[in-house]
């Protein structure tokens, strides 16, 4: 049994009112993924009150990422059983992957050539772009063969992207519904 993650968002105002303007977030041990997802999150309601249907989206986002369910800790009781998690493999609803690499990126007109390495791409998926420094997830908006636009696109096959800035070699994963 492991405790469930602190998830803060839904009483942040208080925080805030409090007076804390400062906090640590634990990622030890996370996927990219996981911290692009928390800081962004964060970092937005940091930045300004959200209302309730975006506290409501913010929250399911977190809930895509890996997580053992969420708690408010210590903040307002002691914790019960509730408050602990019996699943081993965390309750993310959604998981990535591996779909190819990047083989090169056009700079100047924010276009990939990705070689899909295993399954499917297409138009509407949403991929995730991982490298040394490079870390996005994105919507499939378009994608060509031969300057010919297309719908999907399967193994073994380049595709062109268009996407904000990656390197050659970073990889590509889809995420998909566990």
């Amino acid at each position: 049994m492991s405790a469930k993650d602190l998830c803060c968002l839904p009483f942040l105002e208080k925080l805030k009112k409090a007076g804390i303007s400062s906090f640590k977030i634990e990622g030890r041990n996370r996927s990219p993924e996981y911290v692009y997802a928390v800081v962004s999150i964060y970092r937005k309601a940091l930045d300004k009150r959200l209302t309730k249907k975006e506290l409501k989206e913010s929250v399911k986002n977190l809930e895509e990422v890996y997580n053992r369910g969420f708690s408010s800790g210590f903040y307002f009781k002691i914790p019960t059983s509730d408050d602990f998690t019996k699943t081993e493999h965390g309750e993310s609803k959604k998981t990535k992957m591996f779909i190819g690499k990047i083989h090169h990126y056009w700079k100047n007109i924010g276009v990939a050539d990705l070689k899909i390495n295993t399954g499917k791409l297409k138009i509407g998926d949403v991929i995730i772009v991982s490298g040394n420094t490079t870390f996005f997830k994105t919507k499939i908006e378009s994608m060509e063969i031969d300057h010919k636009p297309i719908s999907s696109v399967k193994k073994g096959k380049h595709v062109g992207i268009k996407l904000p800035e990656c390197r050659e070699n970073d990889e590509v994963y889809l995420v998909v519904k566990k």
